[in-house]
């Protein structure tokens, strides 16, 4: 595919969008989320934290050599809200688009809301309203279960995929920079969920045929704590179409699994898009 050899990358690769994608962090790994939880688990595990006290949405950094857009313009599509849900539900990947292996993340499978997830000045994320602009979300949360319990229920790989749609590529640029701000900003994140990123380090990448695409490389620790383990984050713009795909490879202590994963998942909705949108 086109699109898979076009998302090849190599060095080092961040958070996910600011848009509605986020459910208690980048796996909705919320408090409701763990079943197997022991009680003394729960009674060592530190409180999540508070809310962010001063939630802003920082300016969009300046580099050195910013990405240019490398796709053809294109106008932007007119669609009613139903559309773009019927839009982002086909975008957005299934577990088989990742592998004979993935199934379903049980509890918090998909997830379309529009929350807005702001990182504030203390590099604490929070969810304050809406996504300006959006119209319509869908993100998608999977794994491969390793037959062996676990105080989260997901043992082995952890990844998602979450398409967004916004009324104007404006919006779409906007919601992109923010988030890409923020992971430049606060290298070491608490997520909704009580997970958390460290050492996030985001990268700009120009790719033929593609508005925008950035990727990124985090320490990632789950709720409770534990060993961290690599997270990579990848993200599209196609025109008002901001596309994501997320991995932890909880079976791998480097990240090149991780990375080809996402990359590859990534391809995969931009191939979809360009049918969809054409």
């Amino acid at each position: 595919m086109a699109a898979g050899a076009a998302l090849i990358v190599s060095g080092t690769l961040v958070v996910g969008c600011q848009g509605g994608s986020s459910k208690d962090g980048p796996f909705g790994l919320g408090a409701t989320d763990s079943p197997t939880a022991s009680a003394s688990r729960d009674q060592t595990t530190e409180p999540p934290p508070p809310p962010s006290p001063d939630p802003v949405t920082p300016e969009p950094p300046v580099t050195s050599a910013p990405p240019s857009p490398t796709a053809t313009t294109r106008a932007d599509v007119p669609l009613t809200t139903a559309q773009a849900k019927t839009l982002v539900a086909t975008v957005a990947l299934v577990p088989k688009d990742w592998g004979p292996t993935y199934v379903p993340q049980e509890r918090s499978y998909e997830y379309g809301g529009l929350d807005r997830v702001i990182t504030g000045t203390d590099c604490k994320q929070v969810v304050q309203g809406t996504v300006p602009g959006a119209l319509a979300t869908m993100a998608r949360y999977v794994y491969i279960p390793d037959g062996q319990p676990s105080a989260d229920n997901l043992s082995k790989t952890l990844a998602t995929s979450s398409a967004t749609v916004y009324a104007d590529t404006a919006a779409a640029q906007t919601d992109m920079r923010a988030a890409i701000a923020d992971g430049r900003r606060c290298p070491n994140q608490v997520l909704a969920g009580d997970e958390k990123l460290n050492g996030i380090q985001v990268f700009d990448l120009t790719v033929p045929g593609i508005d925008e695409v950035h990727v990124a490389r985090a320490q990632w620790f789950g709720r409770g704590g534990g060993p961290p383990f690599q997270y990579v984050w990848v993200t599209a713009r196609q025109g008002q179409m901001v596309l994501t795909a997320a991995v932890v490879d909880r079976g791998d202590k480097t990240f090149e699994s991780a990375k080809n994963q996402a990359i590859d998942a990534l391809a995969k909705m931009v191939a979809r898009t360009r049918v969809q949108l054409r």
